[in-house]
């Protein structure tokens, strides 16, 4: 049900990313049946609609979706006679759904007076595209669109999946992204300058981790002291 804003007690917004290498989360990325493979079948059949911000205000089409995930590679033009260089130009390489190897997740965590209740709702669904130079380096990462969680959920509720290592079976996508049964990383919290921790310290990996965990930390000690 709709939450009554005037009910909640507490409220904190959080970003996570989900590591497709993770061996805990290979459940998202069954080689022939990947989670972002099945997204995009979806938008090509025009079930879900992926947007170009987080406010889901600007739609994007499939065709655009493409370009976007697409990289492109530049191509040296040679002189068909002498086989010298008279020129480049560039030339897409087809996506590959396969190539995806991180999720991030938008949720709001709140606490329900009248319900009793810590609910945990996950708003938005992401992609992140790793960013190359001309050279082929990784320089960033991208999101190349955002999926409206909600309007995924029947999508993601019809696709039956199942993880033999951990006895997970007759699960559906939806049942594994509702139970949280996955590994995660918190990568931003709300804040007024809104900063992700790897903003708040750069080149320092072992202090995001340590941020990650505090605000990690906060939240089960939270949940923990509720109810005394």
């Amino acid at each position: 049900p709709d939450e009554n804003k005037y009910n909640i007690k507490f409220y904190k917004r959080l970003w996570r990313h989900i590591d497709l290498t993770d061996s805990m989360n290979r459940i998202f990325s069954v080689p022939g049946q990947t989670l972002m493979a099945i997204i995009m079948d979806a938008l090509k059949a025009g079930k879900i609609v992926a947007y170009a911000d987080e406010g889901f205000t600007k739609a994007m089409s499939y065709q655009k979706v493409l370009r976007v995930l697409s990289d492109s590679t530049i191509v040296t033009d040679l002189d068909s006679l002498t086989g010298d260089a008279i020129g480049s130009h560039s030339v897409y390489v087809p996506f590959n759904p396969d190539s995806v190897t991180k999720l991030e997740i938008k949720e709001d965590i709140f606490v329900d007076k009248v319900r009793g209740r810590l609910i945990t709702r996950i708003i938005s669904l992401s992609p992140i595209k790793k960013v190359k130079s001309s050279a082929g380096d990784v320089i960033g990462e991208q999101h190349p669109f955002y999926l409206y969680f909600d309007q995924c959920r029947n999508l993601l509720a019809s696709r039956e999946v199942f993880d033999t290592q951990r006895d997970i079976y007759d699960m559906s996508y939806d049942d594994v992204f509702i139970s949280r049964n996955f590994r995660i990383l918190i990568v931003k919290e709300s804040n007024p300058a809104d900063l992700r921790i790897k903003d708040k310290y750069p080149n320092d990996e072992e202090k995001q981790k340590q941020e990650s965990e505090r605000i990690e930390r906060e939240l089960r000690n939270y949940k923990k002291n509720l109810w005394k």
